[in-house]
């Protein structure tokens, strides 16, 4: 939600409906109309907790709307440096994270 805004909110209800399913046929290894409805009321509390929650993240943080930031956001990323670039691998003794052996 953060990172795709709101667009993201189908998937957040697809993914978590798809999950609750898998999860109740694995339980009972059979498919009902109980877990179905489970399913659906499960999948529409996490659409309506990922939207409330950064809603108000965005708010509180003013964070902006990702979805009109995207590009920038990506950019922004790329173009950081390494977090801790004076950190020497103790064991090899070189920066860290600039290879193995």
């Amino acid at each position: 939600m953060l990172i795709g805004g709101s667009a993201t909110l189908p998937w957040t209800f697809l993914g978590s409906f798809l999950l609750n399913v898998w999860i109740g046929h694995s339980a009972g290894h059979r498919l009902d109309e109980i877990g179905v409805a489970a399913a659906i009321v499960i999948a529409a509390a996490s659409a309506l907790q990922a939207a409330v929650g950064g809603s108000v993240l965005r708010r509180i943080g003013r964070l902006p709307d990702a979805s009109r930031q995207r590009s920038r956001t990506i950019g922004l990323s790329a173009a950081l440096p390494d977090p801790l670039p004076d950190e020497r691998d103790p064991v090899v003794g070189r920066p860290a994270g600039t290879g193995t052996s």
